[in-house]
């Protein structure tokens, strides 16, 4: 009969050894094993939401460049220099 409450099948907490400052050290265990998984998960998580993010961005980017180049091609009156010079940069963007 086994008198600590514990099953003969049971592992014990600890392997008996400690680190250099006297600490019991164990085995990480089936919760820590968890936790080490869901911690990765959401790490994966949050690179996918940045991905989505970036392209996102970019997206709307070009969008408003291309909204910016149609204001400036419908204008009727001529356009200033510095409207001239975005003008060219925002078509130069589009084609490349």
């Amino acid at each position: 009969d086994n008198q600590t409450g514990q099953s003969s099948t049971s592992v014990p907490c600890s392997l008996g050894e400690e680190d250099a400052n006297g600490v019991e050290v164990r085995p990480a265990g089936v919760k820590a094993a968890k936790r080490l998984k869901a911690e990765g998960k959401v790490c994966v998580d949050l690179e996918n939401m940045w991905d989505m993010r970036q392209k996102d961005f970019a997206l709307r980017e070009k969008v408003n460049n291309q909204k910016l180049l149609q204001m400036l091609l419908g204008k009727t009156e001529p356009l200033t220099e510095p409207e001239q010079a975005l003008k060219n940069k925002l078509i130069n963007d589009l084609l490349v």
